[in-house]
């Protein structure tokens, strides 16, 4: 379905709507054809170029494996989708510029991921911005050569005195533990920054902040992630666990259509947590793959998806259906699913 859908959306395409395809989107009065338009932008251009940065950003982290490189990817799709339905809501002109908008919208969903990952790490870099931005003797500045933020003394920002010094070797710097005498914290950047006596990039400054004041990184937090696999398990537990659920996915696979969407719109997790997310973050299944199994347009499954779990009542709506057909469809759907996981 997917591959026809897509032959489709590229058969459809003209000169003018190749040079500008999301002012071809939104311009296109036709719903279908709109659709086919926004699919095959999201396809062959939007996708790619959010894959390569996610992957880029999170490659460089160990801890980052493919299934959360594709969850990243998917959210940031995701907002997309949701800003071409807001777009067309207002019946506002596109972005200027579609490559540097997704970018801004990959970059996003990479800092959130870290946010997430990493919320120790995360609070000291704010408290690092709060000390330099605070401290009169404290100064934080973009290298108009390479766009890095430096950070360093506020006398080294005086004109002429920055492109004189070279930017610190984080790993040469002597006796950074001694410059952990100092009672407040601003002053301890103060000492670092003298036997440095140079600027330190700001991501690198971080890093060895974190070094010399001992942050140890928390764990993630399973609820707001809603992380099916327990990383604290053996590996072959885990493991066990995500073919489980790629079995359940198969399965539901085979369900029809009505039945499909009345159990994953309402699927719960742990706490009352979206169920489905359980697919895309142990990275068994994609957003758009969960989209095309309950059969409805990207941009549209793209407005739910943040609201899920819905209630019975709003996939009712959604189905044309009665609540209580919808209820029986997924008692249904449970009940085939328990005897083909039993066997």
């Amino acid at each position: 379905m997917g591959t026809v859908h897509q032959i489709r959306s590229r058969r459809l395409l003209t000169a003018d709507e190749a040079a500008d395809p999301l002012g071809a989107c939104l311009g296109e009065k036709d719903p279908v054809r709109a659709e086919a338009l926004l699919g095959n932008l999201v396809n062959s251009h939007v996708e790619p170029l959010v894959f390569r940065i996610v992957s880029s950003r999170l490659r460089r982290h160990s801890s980052a494996h493919h299934g959360q490189i594709e969850d990243v990817s998917s959210e940031a799709v995701v907002a997309f989708l949701l800003h071409v339905e807001e777009l067309r809501a207002r019946r506002a002109a596109p972005v200027a510029n579609l490559d540097a908008f997704v970018s801004t919208l990959a970059a996003r969903a990479c800092n959130d991921y870290f946010r997430r990952a990493y919320p120790a790490f995360h609070s000291l870099r704010n408290k690092l911005r709060y000390l330099i931005e605070r401290y009169p003797d404290l100064g934080r500045w973009k290298d108009p050569g390479s766009g890095v933020w430096l950070c360093g003394l506020a006398a080294w920002r005086i004109q002429g005195k920055i492109a004189s010094l070279a930017v610190a070797d984080v790993d040469r710097i002597e006796g950074l533990q001694d410059a952990l005498s100092a009672q407040h914290p601003a002053d301890q950047l103060a000492e670092v920054f003298s036997r440095a006596n140079a600027p330190i990039p700001f991501n690198d400054l971080a890093l060895l902040i974190a070094r010399l004041w001992n942050v140890q990184e928390a764990e993630m937090e399973v609820a707001e992630d809603q992380e099916a696999l327990d990383a604290t398990q053996p590996l072959d537990v885990t493991m066990a666990q995500k073919q489980w659920l790629t079995v359940l996915w198969n399965y539901i696979a085979e369900l029809n259509r009505n039945q499909r969407a009345a159990l994953l719109l309402n699927l719960k997790g742990p706490g009352g947590c979206c169920g489905a997310s359980l697919l895309v973050t142990t990275g068994v299944a994609t957003i758009r793959q969960i989209a095309r199994a309950i059969d409805l347009p990207d941009a549209e499954f793209a407005s739910l998806w943040e609201r899920t779990p819905l209630n019975d009542q709003e996939v009712a709506d959604l189905l044309s259906l009665t609540r209580q057909q919808v209820i029986n469809l997924r008692k249904s759907a449970r009940a085939k699913l328990t005897r083909q996981m039993q066997a």
